[in-house]
Formats: C-alpha cells, structure tokens, sequence
C-alpha cells in the first residue's frame, strides 16, 4: 500500500512526504514562513496553506496535506523568531497542483522547489500585521 503524501514536524525539522520521496528541512535553515490563501476564493476555495522558505529553496504545504497544520504549528513553537507573512496566491504552476483529478483546478497541493518558481505563483501581499 502506498504511503500517502502528508507533513510531520520531528527532530527540529519539517518532514514532507511527496510522491513517495522525502524531504527533510532543519527548523535552523527556515527564514520565512507565508501563511497563504488563494486571491479568488470563489474560484479556489478558501482554506490556509503554507509556503516555508530556506535561502534557496520553498516548501509548499497545500490545504489538503496529511499533518501540514500541525508541522507549520509546531515549526512556529519552535522557532518563534521566524518571519510570517500572510500572502495572496494568484495562481498555482501545474508541477505543484494537488495530484489527481484536482490536478486540473489550482488547487496547492505538496512538494519542494527552487525559490525561483515562486514567480509562477502570483504572490501578492495577504495585508497582514506581520508584513
């Protein structure tokens, strides 16, 4: 039976599961966190997701994600210094889209990437406190 894609926080790293593949983040290298929405609820639903950076790479957390809440909770316990800032997503690049038929709405699915991709991404300020 496959394991199924989800998040855990444990050690002082986030732990993402993907496509069967693992992906390890210390707490330490983590320098922002976005607490992210879609901009068009209406067409894209409403729920929170997250985006984690390093100084090279992202972590995305989408909505749908088995632990994702509780490892972005225990993240912020644990690093309390680490910037959040609330973000607007305009759009979701197909290669990180929630698998499956859903694949086909930009639904924030999981996985990892240069912070390069960003771009693809649309972010807009979320008009946050903690900008």
């Amino acid at each position: 039976m496959p394991v199924s894609d989800h998040a855990r926080f444990e050690k002082d790293s986030l732990v993402l599961q993907v496509r069967g593949g693992k992906a390890v983040l210390p707490a330490r290298d983590v320098e922002q966190v976005y607490d992210c929405r879609m901009a068009d609820p209406v067409a894209h639903g409403d729920e929170d997701f997250h985006i984690v950076l390093t100084r090279t790479e992202f972590f995305l957390l989408g909505p749908f994600l088995d632990g994702g809440l509780g490892a972005i909770d225990a993240l912020k316990a644990v690093r309390p210094e680490i910037p959040v800032a609330s973000r607007f997503v305009g759009r979701v690049p197909f290669r990180y889209r929630q698998r499956g038929w859903l694949r086909l709405f930009p639904i924030p699915g999981a996985g990892r990437g240069p912070t390069r991709d960003l771009t693809g991404f649309g972010l807009t300020s979320g008009g946050g406190e903690d900008e």
